[in-house]
């Protein structure tokens, strides 16, 4: 005997299905972190390390070598946390005026909540550039961004 129509067991696959895609997205799928952005403050970042207290606890200290911060020359980028765990530390690098090349290196972890990597900056046509650099901590749920300006001249 030939049968037409549509199978039921077919009918309840594709019933899963839908749930799947469309109802369990938040199931199946990884929520994006939580980015907590923030604000500037008054430390200058070219005159020494910066200390940071951090939302729910902890400190960031972060510090940009040499000073003054030069264009064009390796920078060694140091990042130490206090009383939080960051599965990751990236500097995210770019022109406050100007748009300037993808610029983030992740940093490499020395246990302790100690970090550190090297990055450089690329020479702009100014003769003065203004820079932003974001520390990215990657923390369980949220991404913590923590911004330093300064500008740099080019020699």
């Amino acid at each position: 005997m030939v049968r037409r129509g549509f199978d039921r067991r077919w009918l309840a696959v594709l019933a899963l299905l839908g749930l799947v895609v469309i109802g369990g997205y938040g199931w199946c799928c990884r929520a994006e972190p939580e980015r907590v952005v923030l604000a500037l403050d008054a430390c200058d970042i070219q005159q020494g390390a910066c200390r940071r207290e951090l939302p729910g606890g902890g400190e960031l200290v972060s510090e940009i070598l040499p000073r003054p911060i030069p264009v064009a020359q390796r920078l060694r980028l140091r990042v130490r946390l206090r009383g939080v765990s960051a599965e990751r530390v990236e500097v995210d690098f770019s022109g406050v005026d100007m748009r300037m090349l993808y610029n983030r290196p992740r940093l490499v972890p020395l246990g302790e909540g100690q970090f550190e990597g090297e990055a450089s900056l690329s020479v702009c046509i100014r003769q003065r550039m203004r820079w932003e650099a974001r520390v990215l901590l990657h923390l369980p749920g949220r991404i913590i961004e923590v911004p330093y300006r300064f500008d740099t001249t080019r020699s």
